[in-house]
C-alpha cells in the first residue's frame, strides 16, 4: 500500500470517527431533552394537584364563612358546617376567629387556656394584620399541628355590613402538609436519580421550604411555579449529577461536525471531487409520549389549512375526571391512561384527520367539516365504555370545545382559542366528581 492511499485511510477513518463522536453527542443531547420534557411534565402534574388542594381550601373557607357568620356578626351552625366541608385526609380542622380571636375550632379541642389572639401572637401578628390590611387571603405554615404532623393554614378575611367593609374576622382551614404532598413524595421520592426541592416565597421574599430539599442544594435545575394568594410555590427539579449545560453539549457537537466536515474537505481533495450532501434537519414537532405532534404543529397545520381549505372544525377534547384519576391510581397510570386515550382517538378518526396532543391531558383533532357529526357520535359511543389499563377498568368522562372555519376567525391561535374556551366551560359543567 503506498503513502498516498495509507494517508487517505487515515484520513477516512479518523473522519468517520469523530462523525461518530458527533452522532453520539446529539444522541445525548436528545435524551436529555426528553429527559427534562419528562421532568417538566411531572412536576407540573404535581404543582397542579397542589394548586387544586388550596383551591379547595379556599372554597372550604369561604362557605364556611358565608353559611356561619350572621349578618349582625353572631355564628351560628358552626360544627355542622365545618364537619360538611371537611375534606378526608387532607382539611384537619376549620376555624372562626372573631376580631383575630380563634374561638371557634372544629374538631374541638379540650383547651383550658383562653383563645389565642392573632393580633398579639408575635408569630401570627405580621400576617394576620396583612390579610386583614389587604383583604387578601393568606397561607400560613409549615406549622406543628398539634395532631402530629405538619400543616399549612389557608385564612380568609371576612368583612360584613354595607359594602363589606366592617372586618369581623378570620375563616381559616387547616390542611395537612404531609398528606398533602405524599403523591409529590411517591412521584419524586423514589427516583433516586432524581433530587427536589417544593418551596413558597414568604411575605419578606425569603424562600420557605415545604418538601424536599433546600432550593440552596441545587445547582441549576428546572423550575417551576403557581401562583398562590399571598406569594408563589415553586418546584425545582434536576437529575442528582445535575443537568449538563446546553452550551457545552452544543459547542463539543460543533466542533465535532467542524473536524469532521474539515477531514471530509481532505478526503474529497484526494479524490479530487466535493459530493454533494444534502441532510436537512427537521424540527422534532412530535410529544415524546403518545408520538402525536404538538401545540406547535398544530399551529403550523391549522395555517396550512387556513390557506388551502375553504371549511373546516378543530376539537379540543379532554377528560373531566382526569386529574382525580391521576391523583389516585398514580402518576405512571396517568401517562397509561393518556397513551389509551391516545390510541383509542386514532382508532375511531378518519383517516383525513389529524390528532395532536397539546398539553398533560388535553388533544386536539384537525378534520372536515362533514366528518365531524359521525366524530362525534362515533365519541360518544366509545368513551361510554371504561378504557382497560391492563387488569384495571377506568370510567372516563370526555368533554371537548368545537371551533369552524371560517365562523370563529381565520387566525390559529384564535381558533385554537376558541376551542379551548368552549373545552374549559364545559369542563365547567360537568358534575362534580
Amino acid at each position: 500500500m503506498t503513502i498516498k492511499k495509507k494517508a487517505l485511510l487515515a484520513i477516512i477513518i479518523c473522519s468517520l470517527f469523530v462523525l461518530s463522536l458527533a452522532g453520539s453527542l446529539l444522541v445525548l443531547n436528545k435524551l436529555e431533552l426528553r429527559e427534562r420534557q419528562h421532568c417538566y411534565g411531572m412536576a407540573q402534574s404535581q404543582l397542579g394537584c397542589l394548586t387544586r388542594q388550596m383551591g379547595n381550601a379556599f372554597n372550604a373557607a369561604r362557605i364556611l364563612a358565608e353559611r356561619c357568620v350572621l349578618p349582625d356578626g353572631g355564628v351560628t351552625a358552626f360544627p355542622q358546617t365545618a364537619r360538611s366541608l371537611m375534606i378526608p385526609d387532607i382539611i384537619r380542622a376549620m376555624q372562626l376567629a372573631p376580631d383575630g380571636r380563634i374561638v371557634y375550632v372544629y374538631p374541638p379541642l379540650s383547651l383550658t387556656k383562653p383563645p389565642r389572639d392573632l393580633f398579639t401572637e408575635a408569630a401570627e401578628k405580621e400576617d394576620a394584620l396583612n390579610c386583614r390590611e389587604t383583604g387578601q387571603p393568606f397561607i400560613i405554615g409549615p406549622i406543628d399541628l398539634r395532631q402530629g404532623g405538619r400543616g399549612i393554614i389557608y385564612r380568609l378575611p371576612i368583612y360584613r355590613g354595607k359594602e363589606s367593609r366592617t372586618f369581623w374576622g378570620f375563616s381559616s382551614a387547616i390542611l395537612d402538609l404531609d398528606r398533602l404532598l405524599a403523591q409529590l413524595h411517591a412521584a419524586f421520592g423514589n427516583l433516586s436519580d432524581l433530587r427536589f426541592a417544593l418551596y413558597r416565597r414568604g411575605n419578606n421574599g425569603k424562600r420557605i421550604r415545604l418538601a424536599g430539599l433546600e432550593r440552596e442544594a441545587l445547582a441549576a435545575p428546572l423550575e417551576i411555579s403557581s401562583i398562590m394568594p399571598n406569594g408563589p410555590w415553586f418546584l425545582a427539579i434536576e437529575p442528582s449529577g445535575g443537568w449538563k449545560p446546553a452550551w457545552l453539549t452544543a459547542s463539543l457537537c460543533g466542533l465535532s461536525l467542524l473536524l469532521s466536515g474539515l477531514l471530509s474537505l481532505l478526503v474529497c481533495r484526494f479524490f479530487g471531487c466535493l459530493p454533494q450532501l444534502a441532510s436537512p434537519i427537521m424540527a422534532d414537532n412530535r410529544d415524546p409520549l403518545t408520538r402525536c405532534p404538538n401545540r406547535s404543529a398544530l399551529l403550523q397545520d391549522l395555517s396550512d389549512w387556513i390557506a388551502s381549505r375553504d371549511k373546516f372544525c378543530l376539537i379540543s377534547l379532554s377528560l373531566a375526571n382526569f386529574s382525580a384519576l391521576n391523583g389516585r391510581y398514580g402518576y405512571d397510570t396517568g401517562e397509561r391512561l393518556i397513551l389509551g386515550m391516545a390510541q383509542r382517538l386514532r382508532s375511531m378518526m378518519p383517516r383525513s384527520a389529524r390528532l395532536y396532543r397539546t398539553d398533560t391531558c388535553i388533544f386536539a383533532l384537525l378534520l372536515d367539516r362533514e366528518t365531524t357529526g359521525p366524530l362525534m357520535k362515533t365519541l360518544n359511543l366509545q368513551f361510554a365504555r371504561p378504557l382497560r389499563l391492563g387488569s384495571q377498568e377506568i370510567a372516563c368522562r370526555p368533554v371537548l370545545g368545537i371551533a369552524q372555519f371560517p365562523l370563529d376567525g381565520h387566525i390559529p391561535v384564535r381558533l385554537l382559542g376558541k376551542a379551548e374556551e368552549r373545552r374549559e366551560r364545559d369542563m365547567r359543567e360537568q358534575p362534580a366528581d
